[in-house]
Protein backbone atom coordinates (compact mmCIF):
# COMPACT_ATOMS: atom_id res chain seq x y z
CA UNK A 1 0.00 0.00 0.00
CA UNK A 2 0.83 3.92 -0.71
CA UNK A 3 0.49 6.39 1.48
CA UNK A 4 -0.74 9.74 1.61
CA UNK A 5 -0.90 12.02 3.58
CA UNK A 6 -1.72 16.35 4.47
CA UNK A 7 0.52 17.27 7.93
CA UNK A 8 -0.68 19.56 9.98
CA UNK A 9 -3.89 21.61 9.36
CA UNK A 10 -4.50 24.22 11.26
CA UNK A 11 -8.22 25.54 12.12
CA UNK A 12 -10.36 27.21 14.28
CA UNK A 13 -13.85 25.60 15.01
CA UNK A 14 -15.90 25.50 18.83
CA UNK A 15 -15.85 22.22 19.56
CA UNK A 16 -15.40 20.62 23.30
CA UNK A 17 -16.77 19.25 26.05
CA UNK A 18 -17.01 22.27 28.43
CA UNK A 19 -19.63 25.18 27.98
CA UNK A 20 -16.29 27.28 27.56
CA UNK A 21 -14.76 25.27 24.86
CA UNK A 22 -18.10 25.69 22.84
CA UNK A 23 -18.49 29.51 23.57
CA UNK A 24 -15.34 30.55 21.60
CA UNK A 25 -13.36 29.15 18.71
CA UNK A 26 -10.41 27.39 19.22
CA UNK A 27 -7.54 26.37 17.46
CA UNK A 28 -6.75 22.75 16.59
CA UNK A 29 -4.01 20.93 14.31
CA UNK A 30 -4.97 17.83 11.98
CA UNK A 31 -3.19 15.67 10.44
CA UNK A 32 -4.52 12.68 7.83
CA UNK A 33 -2.63 9.53 6.27
CA UNK A 34 -4.66 7.78 3.57
CA UNK A 35 -3.63 4.36 2.31
CA UNK A 36 -4.49 3.29 -0.89
CA UNK A 37 -3.70 0.35 -2.68
CA UNK A 38 -1.61 1.44 -5.43
CA UNK A 39 -0.11 4.61 -6.91
CA UNK A 40 1.42 3.74 -9.53
CA UNK A 41 -1.33 4.54 -12.04
CA UNK A 42 -1.16 8.03 -11.27
CA UNK A 43 2.50 7.80 -10.85
CA UNK A 44 2.83 6.21 -14.64
CA UNK A 45 -0.10 8.78 -16.33
CA UNK A 46 0.94 12.23 -14.30
CA UNK A 47 -3.03 13.26 -14.28
CA UNK A 48 -4.82 14.06 -10.78
CA UNK A 49 -7.49 12.45 -12.17
CA UNK A 50 -6.26 9.13 -11.25
CA UNK A 51 -4.70 10.28 -7.64
CA UNK A 52 -6.39 10.27 -4.81
CA UNK A 53 -6.32 14.10 -4.70
CA UNK A 54 -5.36 15.19 -0.98
CA UNK A 55 -6.93 18.74 -1.71
CA UNK A 56 -10.24 16.43 -1.21
CA UNK A 57 -8.84 15.43 1.99
CA UNK A 58 -8.24 19.23 3.05
CA UNK A 59 -11.71 20.22 2.48
CA UNK A 60 -13.13 17.57 4.72
CA UNK A 61 -11.31 18.52 7.47
CA UNK A 62 -12.42 21.97 6.48
CA UNK A 63 -15.60 21.16 6.29
CA UNK A 64 -15.74 19.54 9.42
CA UNK A 65 -13.79 21.61 11.99
CA UNK A 66 -14.71 24.89 10.44
CA UNK A 67 -17.95 24.60 8.80
CA UNK A 68 -19.48 21.53 10.84
CA UNK A 69 -21.86 21.47 13.52
CA UNK A 70 -19.74 21.67 17.07
CA UNK A 71 -19.00 18.34 18.61
CA UNK A 72 -18.22 17.45 22.15
CA UNK A 73 -15.01 15.13 21.28
CA UNK A 74 -11.73 15.06 19.49
CA UNK A 75 -12.96 11.64 18.59
CA UNK A 76 -16.36 12.69 17.12
CA UNK A 77 -14.65 15.21 14.99
CA UNK A 78 -12.11 12.07 13.59
CA UNK A 79 -14.56 9.88 12.88
CA UNK A 80 -16.82 12.07 11.01
CA UNK A 81 -13.40 12.95 8.72
CA UNK A 82 -12.98 9.15 8.50
CA UNK A 83 -16.63 8.92 7.42
CA UNK A 84 -15.96 11.30 4.71
CA UNK A 85 -12.77 10.31 3.54
CA UNK A 86 -14.03 6.93 2.56
CA UNK A 87 -17.55 8.45 1.37
CA UNK A 88 -15.21 10.73 -1.12
CA UNK A 89 -12.24 8.57 -1.98
CA UNK A 90 -13.16 5.21 -3.12
CA UNK A 91 -9.67 3.77 -3.09
CA UNK A 92 -8.80 4.74 0.12
CA UNK A 93 -8.31 1.55 2.48
CA UNK A 94 -7.01 2.75 5.81
CA UNK A 95 -7.13 6.43 7.39
CA UNK A 96 -5.24 7.63 10.12
CA UNK A 97 -6.33 11.09 11.49
CA UNK A 98 -4.41 13.22 14.23
CA UNK A 99 -6.28 16.02 16.02
CA UNK A 100 -4.95 18.25 18.94
CA UNK A 101 -6.28 20.97 20.38
CA UNK A 102 -3.54 23.91 20.45
CA UNK A 103 -3.86 26.09 23.21
CA UNK A 104 -5.96 24.63 25.69
CA UNK A 105 -3.09 23.76 28.06
CA UNK A 106 -0.12 26.11 28.33
CA UNK A 107 2.30 23.08 28.34
CA UNK A 108 0.72 20.43 26.53
CA UNK A 109 -1.56 19.32 24.14
CA UNK A 110 -4.41 16.98 24.14
CA UNK A 111 -5.40 15.38 21.36
CA UNK A 112 -6.24 11.65 19.54
CA UNK A 113 -5.04 9.68 16.67
CA UNK A 114 -8.14 7.24 14.92
CA UNK A 115 -7.16 4.22 12.72
CA UNK A 116 -9.89 3.39 10.99
CA UNK A 117 -9.84 0.41 7.86
CA UNK A 118 -12.65 0.88 4.84
CA UNK A 119 -13.21 -3.29 5.53
CA UNK A 120 -14.10 -2.28 9.12
CA UNK A 121 -16.60 0.78 8.35
CA UNK A 122 -18.90 -1.34 6.52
Amino acid sequence: MDTIFVEEMLCRGVHGATERERKKSQWFNVSVEVDVVDTRDAAMSDKIERATNYCVIWRIVRDVIVLGPSRNLLEALAHKIVVEIFACLPAVQVVRVRIAKMKIWKNARPGVILRRTREGME
